[in-house]
């Protein structure tokens, strides 16, 4: 069998179908996960177009215009985006025009955290919530990975709080308003929920992963015979 087409079928299949949707800054799979923030913005053309159509951007052509300007959106990403093209074709639907940039992994970085762009790919390996507080406290911001320049006095106290509380339950009543919040100001715009999947041997037991299925412990492996 061919490795690489083997493997090319492993990473189509995890991009497109074996992933769930995403539908906030926290995967599904998080402990702290607000499910409360379901259905804010489901996928609906007609009510986008609608939406666009109120705010004054009228169709002049593909594409919308307001007081003679165009509709128009810098878009920079770098090569493992797997979506930029689809996402792209979604928007000329619904008549903005995105203008795709990929670039490499240090100037996607240094463009992201200037803000040198309208929108970007940005993900996060985190088994805790507190990477909401890269994300999105507003120290981070034209510093460090707060992409969204999201500044928001409310949010920053609830992540500087659920930093240093100790209470689980507490932690996750402080980082599910979080959520919330970010998803008022629309700060990002989930697209999938990035799951790892192991493969194991039958004979190997007791492996332990992190609810994403990143993180592996093999402290009490051990082989059965």
């Amino acid at each position: 069998m061919n490795q690489g087409t083997d493997l090319q079928a492993i990473i189509d299949a995890a991009y497109f179908g074996v992933y769930d949707p995403a539908v906030g800054p926290l995967a599904k799979a998080s402990w702290a996960y607000n499910p409360a923030i379901e259905g804010m913005y489901p996928f609906d053309v007609e009510a986008a177009k609608k939406t666009l159509d109120d705010a004054g951007w009228a169709l002049n052509g593909d594409f919308r215009e307001k007081d003679g300007q165009k509709l128009h959106i810098e878009y920079v990403t770098t090569d493992f985006d797997k979506h930029s093209e689809l996402w792209q074709s979604q928007m000329r639907d619904i008549g903005i025009e995105a203008n795709i940039q990929m670039v490499d992994n240090g100037t996607w970085i240094d463009s992201g955290s200037k803000g040198g762009q309208n929108i970007t790919i940005i993900g996060w390996i985190s088994s805790d919530p507190v990477i909401l507080e890269h994300l999105f406290h507003s120290r981070n911001a034209g510093t460090g990975f707060n992409w969204s320049f999201l500044k928001n006095d409310e949010l920053d106290a609830l992540l500087d709080q659920g930093q240093g509380e100790v209470d689980a339950a507490k932690r996750k009543e402080i980082y599910g308003q979080a959520q919330q919040i970010i998803m008022d100001q629309a700060a990002v715009l989930p697209v999938y929920d990035q799951i790892g999947y192991n493969g194991l041997g039958k004979t190997v037991k007791d492996v332990r992963t992190d609810a994403r299925g990143w993180y592996r412990w093999f402290y009490d492996t051990w082989f059965a015979s």
